[in-house]
């Protein structure tokens, strides 16, 4: 009965550490040739820009000059672009309040997984404002997409807003979230012109790939499945300007005040390499924003988070700002019996949640549906009605783990039509089941398997939680036939 999943489950098992379940699924796409993940992109160096001129500039490629006119954008407003490098590439731009031609401003380009580049922009436009940075969204790069779309959809952004807006060439970071923030990570591997990158729940390094100068703030949620992953990366990239901004979040764009720390960052980064102009008035506002915040944490007794945002601040404000009494107070945090406790406990739930992952792992093939339902409520449970962060915490990854694992192989199952497609959707939709991807496999399973009616069911569920990439209904004949006949 388990040929499905027992094919699928030794790739699985050759893994352990940080990136266990993300470098195991991609084991698996490889072998059956499915690519899930948003992953590699390179970008080489668009045309140069010439922000301030009054006429369109023109770009020569290999094989033709390309005439750029300016982006219509007016001060905050949203604007639908389709490239003039690519014209099958579009994104959406949002200018500052502020925003005038004459001025060159920072940039910060966003890759979302589902390519919905409006999103983060919608999310941080009031730091945009604040700030006076222009955000670019890719709507043409996603998860599944082949490294070659991939990379024309970054670069044709990239290029077209470096020559088609008033930006100051020296500040331009890439941003993404999950598979968006691998995309954001190759992109600035390969085009060391960037000068910082925000990772948010999703990574990809190489030693050296980096330029020594990239500010990279790397940002998981407490509860998110690439926790792991992005402590690990944090860890990989100390030799550049960095810091690590932790969320009470899962797997999703990191909520608008850490996204602000983030932005923050950058552009103190920018100021201490003579970037941006020095704004002393600006600085001690920040500064004092970073100390409200400390004092709030201090105030919850909350020891990791209060050590980790003030190494962020000493990071973020060391040459612009005092920074003695951060670095005092990080000092004592250290000696403390309670921050000795809590990295203890942390490392041991740590080790605890890989051997737990791997129990789960095996429970695809050795446990029934009723085991699973047990198992999710128990987590559930757990999660939400703990009086410790650590272990709701803890319960919080497992769970996305359960999802992430179900929705690999229920889509491989699903697309090859084996029987054990049924028992791992269940898991799936038990698991998460306010995720219209769950309900829309389990339409395409029913509709191959001729069950109509609970085919249409389904899909009508994922409509109803939100499910929009109706192209993909192509992909599947048989539900096709169903919707539409």
């Amino acid at each position: 009965m388990q040929v499905g999943l027992n094919k699928l489950l030794p790739l699985l098992k050759n893994y352990s550490g940080s990136n266990y379940f993300y470098r195991a699924k991609n084991q698996i796409m490889r072998k059956y040739l499915l690519i899930i993940s948003l992953f590699f992109l390179s970008c080489n160096n668009g045309p140069k820009t010439n922000p301030s001129a009054s006429a369109p500039t023109t770009a020569q490629d290999s094989s033709h000059a390309i005439i750029y006119d300016k982006i219509k954008c007016n001060p905050g407003e949203y604007s639908s672009v389709q490239s003039q490098t690519n014209p099958a590439i579009s994104f959406t731009v949002y200018c500052p309040k502020n925003y005038i031609e004459s001025q060159n401003f920072p940039i910060i380009y966003f890759f979302d997984p589902h390519a919905d580049g409006k999103l983060p922009l919608e999310k941080y436009r009031i730091h945009a404002d604040e700030m006076n940075i222009i955000l670019a969204g890719c709507n043409s790069s996603k998860n599944g997409m082949s490294m070659e779309e991939s990379e024309t959809a970054a670069k044709a952004m990239i290029a077209d807003c470096r020559n088609r807006l008033p930006i100051n060439s020296e500040v331009q970071i890439v941003a993404g979230f999950s598979g968006g923030s691998k995309v954001a990570c190759v992109t600035a591997m390969q085009n060391h012109f960037l000068s910082g990158l925000i990772a948010c729940s999703g990574s990809v390094f190489d030693k050296n790939s980096f330029s020594d100068s990239l500010a990279i703030v790397s940002m998981a949620g407490q509860k998110d499945f690439n926790y792991h992953e992005m402590t690990a990366f944090n860890n990989a990239v100390t030799n550049n300007p960095h810091i690590y901004i932790e969320t009470e979040n899962t797997h999703e764009w990191p909520p608008a005040d850490a996204m602000k720390m983030a932005f923050q960052f950058e552009i103190l980064n920018a100021i201490s390499k003579n970037k941006i102009p020095k704004d002393q008035q600006l600085l001690q506002q920040w500064h004092n924003e970073w100390n409200t915040t400390i004092a709030q944490h201090e105030k919850k007794n909350d020891v990791f988070i209060t050590y980790q945002t003030l190494q962020n601040a000493v990071e973020a404000f060391k040459g612009l700002s005092d920074v003695a009494s951060w670095q005092n107070k990080l000092s004592a945090i250290e000696k403390s019996a309670d921050y000795s406790r809590y990295v203890t406990k942390q490392r041991n739930l740590i080790y605890q949640e890989k051997e737990m992952q791997k129990m789960l792992n095996d429970a695809f093939v050795n446990q029934n549906i009723s085991w699973w339902e047990k198992e999710i409520t128990d987590l559930k449970t757990g999660e939400k009605q703990t009086n410790d962060p650590l272990i709701a915490a803890l319960n919080g990854r497992l769970l996305g783990y359960i999802g992430i694992a179900a929705y690999s192989y229920s889509n491989q199952l699903v697309n090859e039509n084996l029987p054990d497609a049924d028992k791992v959707l269940s898991i799936y939709k038990t698991a998460e089941p306010e995720n219209a991807e769950a309900w829309f496999l389990s339409a395409v399973y029913h509709a191959n398997n001729n069950q109509n009616e609970l085919a249409m069911q389904d899909f009508q569920k994922s409509l109803t939680l939100g499910f929009k990439e109706q192209s993909r209904i192509n992909d599947y004949p048989r539900l096709k036939n169903l919707i539409a006949p």
